[in-house]
């Protein structure tokens, strides 16, 4: 019988060999020689990656007839490693400060709007993303690569578009830089109404929190690991446990 120790101080036992069994005994041990392959090379491997992996792998199986099942759903930002690890080293490309801000909006109908990308400094950068996402983004940028007055005047510019004869109501929080005067001039010069969300209460009444910009950095996340693992970096950093 196993024991585990839980939150509290408390203790709860199972027996051993209890609890589902694993749909196939070689799709655990492919997985296992992937994860352990994976953090030899200091790459970062997240419960996400594994489910993808597993659904990956489970395909392919499939279409080799090692199973025969069809029925298969792997199960759900931590990094894997082996227990008993008091640290856990991970690939880097050396930039993990240098930060980059990302404004994301969407009209009441659920269509999005053109997202905008703020860099730090990075003129020469800022002109060749201009010209390849012209279409698809805008990008600007800033001393410290935050949303600054300029720079959202050029949000309410490129985003939010010209002189409508219909009035729009535009929510967003009390950002310092969202208040200022000139923006609240350049709005009413496009017929935009404006209200702000009070400062602490965006986790209550403000649905992008939970609804964009936590999907959205999952995704970024998950995007950064598979795109290291297929690039040559042998910078590495080191995270206590």
């Amino acid at each position: 019988m196993t024991v585990f120790l839980c939150s509290g101080g408390k203790k709860r036992s199972r027996w051993s060999g209890g609890g589902r069994k694993p749909l196939s005994t070689k799709l655990e041990e492919l997985l296992l020689e992937w994860i352990e392959n994976r953090r030899a090379c200091g790459l970062r491997v997240s419960c996400k990656l594994i489910v993808k992996k597993a659904e990956v792998t489970y395909r392919d199986m499939t279409e080799n007839n090692l199973v025969d099942n069809d029925d298969f759903k792997a199960s759900k930002d931590t990094t894997v490693d082996a227990t008993g690890k008091k640290s856990i080293t991970l690939k880097s490309t050396g930039h993990e400060k240098a930060g980059v801000s990302v404004c994301l909006a969407a009209k009441a109908d659920g269509r999005k709007l053109k997202p905008m990308v703020v860099l730090k400094g990075a003129k020469q950068e800022v002109a060749a993303l201009k010209q390849k996402l012209q279409h698809r983004a805008v990008v600007a940028s800033s001393a410290n690569g935050w949303m600054d007055t300029e720079v959202t005047k050029i949000w309410v510019d490129s985003v939010l578009g010209s002189f409508s004869f219909n009035r729009t109501l535009l929510a967003w929080d009390s950002y310092e830089c969202h208040m200022e005067d000139s923006i609240t001039e350049l709005l009413k010069a496009k017929n935009i109404d404006r209200v702000i969300v009070p400062r602490g209460c965006t986790k209550y009444i403000q649905e992008p929190d939970v609804s964009w910009n936590k999907p959205f950095k999952s995704s970024c996340t998950e995007k950064c690991d598979e795109w290291l693992g297929t690039v040559g970096i042998n910078e590495e950093t080191t995270l206590e446990i």
